[in-house]
C-alpha cells in the first residue's frame, strides 16, 4: 500500500512538472533577458551595445513593439537617424497610435531640415505674458527701467521708482529682489551683468554701482559733474565683447566708456542730444537718441559713422542686438526690429494697445523678448506665436538606479527646432509613478550651473 502510495505521488509529481514546464516560454524569456540588458547598457551610455541587446531581444520576438521603439533610441543616440526615424515610422504605420513618438518623429525631421524654414517676414510675435505691478499677487514694484537676461533665463529688472532691482526666472516668477545693501540704491535706471558682478547705473546718485549678485555694492565711480568720467543722470548701460562698459549720460548729452574696474576712458556726444539706449553690435556702438529721434551709430573709439530712424522713431529708448542684422528698439509703445542690411523696421507684437511708455528691452536665450513699461508698471513678455503652438521634445536620455530607492535621470527638453530650454526649475517638472505623483522630486543639475 506505501509502494502504490508513493508511486502515485511520483506520477502526479511528473504530470504537474510537465504542465508546469509547457506554460513557461522560453524564447519570450531569453527576449526579456536581452531587453533588459540593452536597457542596462543604454542608461549607461553604452548605445552600441545597446542596439546588440535590442536586435537580438528582436531576433527571437519580432513583435514587441516596446524592443523595437528603444532600438530606434539607441540608433538616435548613437547617431544613426534615419535608422531610427525608419523604426518609429514602421512602429507608427503598423502599431497602435502613440502620440508622444509621433511628435518625436515630427520635431526631429523639422530640426534636420526637411519641416518649412521660417524666414524673418513670417516671424510674428504675441504678449504671452505680462508682469504687472498693479496685478493682484505681484509685487508692487514701480517705473521698471533696464531689463538684462543672462544664459541662466533669469531678467533683471530695475525698478527706478521703488528703488530695487527684480529677478524673475523663466516662469515670470519674481525670485528675488536687490536693494543694494546697506547703502541701497539711488533710482537704479539699468543693470548689466558681467561674470559675478553687476553693474548698475544710479540716475539720482550719477554714478554706476558694482555689486555682488546678491546685490551688495563693492564701489562706485563716476561722480556729478560734466567733466571727464562724470556724470548727470545715467541711464542706460551695455558691455561689449573686450570688458567695457558703455553709458548714456544723459544730463550731458554723451556716452562714456569705462574699463570693469571704473577707469574712465573716453567720451563721444557727435551728433548727440538726448542720449537713451546703448548696444554693441560688433565693433560698432548704437545710440538711440529720444530728443532727436534717431539712432546714431559709432565705432569702438566714439567716431560717428551713420545715423538712421529720422522720421520713422517717436521716442527710441532701449536697444538690443538681436544678431549680427538685426536690432531690437523699444519706441514709445512700439516694439521694433530693424534690419541692418535692408534698412526697414517691423513692428513686432501688439505693445501699442497694453503699453504706455517702454523702456529697456533684452531677450532671453529661449527667445522670448521682455520689455518693461516705465510709466505703466509693467513688464511685457513676447513669443514667436509660432513657438506657442508648436510642441516641444522631453527625452529621457539615462536612467540610473544603482542607489535605489534614490533615482536619478537624465533628461532634456528642447523646442522644436532643437533648442535647449534653459533656466527650468523643479516647478516645470512632473513625475508619476503607478499613478501616484512623486513628490520627493529634485533638480540636481541644469546645463547652464
Amino acid at each position: 500500500m506505501i509502494i502504490k502510495k508513493t508511486i502515485l505521488i511520483f506520477i502526479f509529481f511528473i504530470i504537474c512538472s510537465v504542465l508546469f514546464a509547457e506554460t513557461i516560454d522560453i524564447a519570450a524569456v531569453r527576449a526579456e533577458e536581452e531587453f533588459r540588458w540593452g536597457v542596462i547598457a543604454y542608461n549607461s551610455g553604452f548605445f552600441n551595445k545597446a542596439i546588440l541587446s535590442f536586435e537580438k531581444s528582436l531576433s527571437i520576438k519580432k513583435s514587441n513593439l516596446l524592443t523595437r521603439t528603444w532600438l530606434g533610441r539607441a540608433y538616435y543616440r548613437s547617431g544613426y537617424v534615419e535608422q531610427a526615424i525608419n523604426i518609429w515610422k514602421d512602429i507608427l504605420k503598423n502599431g497602435p497610435g502613440n502620440s508622444l513618438l509621433q511628435q518625436k518623429v515630427e520635431n526631429i525631421i523639422y530640426r534636420r531640415g526637411l519641416g518649412k524654414e521660417l524666414t524673418p517676414e513670417d516671424v510674428r510675435y504675441v504678449i504671452s505674458n505680462k508682469i504687472d505691478a498693479a496685478q493682484r499677487g505681484y509685487y508692487p514694484f514701480k517705473k521698471p527701467g533696464g531689463v538684462y537676461s543672462d544664459k541662466k533665463g533669469i531678467q533683471y529688472v530695475t525698478c527706478f521708482g521703488s528703488n530695487e532691482i527684480l529677478k524673475i526666472d523663466v516662469n515670470n516668477k519674481i525670485i528675488g529682489i536687490l536693494r543694494g545693501g546697506v547703502e541701497g540704491y539711488d533710482h537704479p535706471f539699468d543693470v548689466v551683468k558681467s561674470g559675478n558682478f553687476l553693474y548698475v547705473t544710479e540716475y539720482e546718485g550719477n554714478r554706476i554701482a558694482k555689486c555682488r549678485l546678491n546685490g551688495e555694492k563693492i564701489k562706485t565711480f563716476g561722480k556729478t559733474g560734466t567733466g571727464d568720467g562724470e556724470l548727470l543722470g545715467p541711464e542706460y548701460i551695455t558691455l561689449d565683447n573686450k570688458g567695457y562698459l558703455y553709458v548714456s549720460d544723459w544730463g550731458n548729452g554723451r556716452v562714456n566708456k569705462y574699463d570693469l574696474d571704473g577707469q574712465f576712458i573716453l567720451s563721444f556726444s557727435s551728433g548727440l542730444s538726448g542720449p537713451t539706449g546703448v548696444a554693441v553690435n560688433g565693433n560698432e556702438i548704437f545710440v538711440a537718441d529720444s530728443i532727436n529721434r534717431d539712432i546714431l551709430v559709432f565705432d569702438l573709439s566714439g567716431n560717428l559713422l551713420k545715423k538712421f530712424g529720422k522720421g520713422y522713431l517717436t521716442d527710441p529708448e532701449g536697444l538690443f542686438t538681436l544678431n549680427a542684422n538685426e536690432m531690437l528698439i523699444s519706441d514709445g509703445k512700439r516694439v521694433l526690429k530693424y534690419n541692418l542690411s535692408r534698412e526697414t523696421f517691423s513692428i513686432l507684437g501688439d505693445t501699442e494697445s497694453y503699453a504706455s511708455k517702454l523702456s529697456g528691452i533684452s531677450v532671453n536665450p529661449n527667445g522670448d523678448i521682455f520689455v518693461s513699461d516705465f510709466n505703466g508698471d509693467k513688464v511685457f513678455v513676447l513669443t514667436d506665436m509660432s513657438s506657442l503652438y508648436n510642441s516641444f521634445s522631453v527625452n529621457i536620455y539615462r536612467v540610473n538606479a544603482r542607489n535605489f530607492p534614490n533615482i536619478t535621470m537624465d533628461i532634456s527638453v528642447a523646442q522644436k527646432d532643437g533648442k535647449p530650454i534653459i533656466g527650468l526649475t523643479q516647478d516645470n517638472f512632473y513625475i508619476k509613478e503607478s499613478d501616484r505623483k512623486v513628490d520627493d522630486l529634485f533638480l540636481l543639475k541644469t546645463n547652464t550651473d
